[in-house]
């Protein structure tokens, strides 16, 4: 596993268990995010996909390709849960806020009211 002299793993590779063992993939957040954005309908097309994406990042022995395929498709199930529910709460976020503007906002009706009303 590539580690920094600080002893620590670097920020872009993200480690995914295959198998038995633990394997660092680099840039794996970037390929999944790409491979969300593209839409793929197949279930067949989306594992190609990340393998082959992940196999120009990392060298990926033969006998090994089905593990690989696994574990990627289980780790970019998880990544869509997150990425669809982060932008569930962003919505909801950005909706709240733009209905604080609305309340807050000065407008006509609280230009004219009486200074010493609320």
């Amino acid at each position: 596993m590539p580690e920094c002299k600080c002893g620590k793993i670097p920020g872009n590779i993200r480690i995914i268990k295959i198998g038995e063992s633990e394997v660092g993939i680099p840039d794996l957040q970037r390929i999944m995010r790409d491979v969300y954005f593209k839409k793929l309908s197949s279930e067949s097309r989306l594992k190609e996909e990340l393998l082959n994406r992940v196999a120009e990042k990392i060298f990926i022995p033969e006998e090994r390709r089905e593990m690989y395929v696994s574990a990627l498709f289980e780790e970019y199930s998880r990544f869509v849960l997150r990425w669809e529910k982060r932008g569930k709460e962003k919505a909801e976020e950005q909706e709240k806020s733009q209905w604080k503007n609305k309340v807050n906002r000065p407008g006509l009706f609280n230009f004219f009211r009486r200074k010493g009303k609320k």
